[in-house]
């Protein structure tokens, strides 16, 4: 047999593609065919996982010794939900879709720059009935005819990370993002032979547009503005699971549990210090706003309006004592109001 060249990792390649609500969402799977949407994601950060259980049953009936019997092994490759992790830089052209697969909800803005304005879904959600949005995952594997498919696909983890000290130094200041698409089925040996597009790749906290290292943050009756930090990140979880099994156990639907957080390295310092009895206390921690200075494309803003310090804020930081801010990103109690979460403005109009 003849020797063949390896693949480099780079050739790889992840493409996403919304699911159709024109009739409804759930099952409409992009094709092969599908003229998906590039993501620049890290090369070599991305495998498929198709999540498959393996089994055994029936063992103490066999006199073949203490190892598994193969006729006695069950291969379940249904039930669990399949994923595709990732991690890479945020592009504004690309990050609307992220948020979405998160946050199952937006209110976007009917011109340009079309502000996207994302917080979680007050009622409990039916994808199977046409509500939150969906996307089909196309993973190139870099072997023609050997691409992979993954449906029904939402986020199940996602974290957005935005570095602000002087020891974090060129590409790793760009603002980062990683998480988990996850969905009720993967298919494989797919020929993806649409015409795949190609975003322009705009990124975040460039030297041209850097993220100002301050923001305005409110624990209990305490506000502090401009307050500097080295560290921000958004962490969003799911707990999502597969709900009402189809044919061998395919999940018909999902269980959607979300948990969000603000994590924020800030110095340990006169005004900061008193953090640690408002953790104890309970008091109400919400970040006023932080954002990158641009009012109209661009804009992206953090922000809560409910929640509470998670963990003790006191830190050691090498040998320096700092505070870790670890803010439980909370809903108002009875449908009252509160505000966004996180809002982005790009010149994309998303139609969601």
């Amino acid at each position: 047999m003849a020797a063949t060249p390896r693949i480099l990792t780079k050739s790889q390649r992840i493409g996403l593609l919304q699911q159709s609500k024109g009739t409804n969402h759930w099952d409409a799977v992009q094709l092969e065919s599908a003229n998906f949407e590039t993501q620049f994601y890290d090369k070599g950060g991305s495998t498929a996982e198709p999540n498959v259980t393996l089994d055994g049953y029936n063992n103490m009936n066999g006199a073949g010794g203490v190892m598994d019997e193969y006729d006695n092994v069950v291969v379940d490759s249904v039930t669990g939900l399949k994923e595709i992790p990732f991690s890479g830089f945020c592009t504004k052209e690309t990050l609307a879709k992220h948020l979405i697969g998160c946050f199952q909800s937006v209110n976007e803005g009917a011109t340009t720059p079309y502000t996207k304005q994302f917080k979680f879904a007050d009622d409990v959600l039916d994808w199977s009935q046409n509500e939150g949005y969906l996307h089909t995952v196309a993973f190139d594997t870099g072997i023609s005819g050997r691409g992979i498919l993954l449906s029904n696909a939402l986020l199940s983890e996602y974290s957005v990370a935005i570095e602000t000290s002087t020891q974090t130094n060129g590409a790793q200041r760009f603002v980062k993002h990683s998480g988990k698409w996850a969905g009720n089925a993967m298919s494989y040996n797919n020929t993806l032979s649409g015409t795949w597009t190609v975003p322009a790749k705009t990124l975040f906290n460039t030297a041209a547009n850097p993220f100002e290292p301050y923001l305005d943050l409110t624990i209990g009756a305490t506000a502090l503005e401009a307050l500097p930090f080295f560290r921000f990140e958004f962490k969003y979880t799911s707990g999502l699971a597969g709900d009402f099994a189809a044919a061998g156990g395919k999940a018909g639907n999902y269980i959607w549990m979300p948990k969000a957080q603000f994590l924020i390295d800030i110095p340990y310092r006169d005004d900061t210090a008193p953090y640690l009895a408002m953790f104890a206390a309970g008091n109400n921690a919400k970040v006023v706003s932080l954002d990158n200075g641009l009012a109209t494309d661009g804009m992206l803003i953090f922000s809560n309006t409910y929640g509470h310090l998670a963990t003790n804020p006191y830190k050691i930081d090498g040998e320096y004592i700092g505070m870790r801010i670890e803010i439980n990103i909370e809903r108002p109690t009875n449908f009252a109001a509160w505000g966004n979460i996180i809002q982005l403005a790009d010149a994309i109009d998303g139609a969601y």
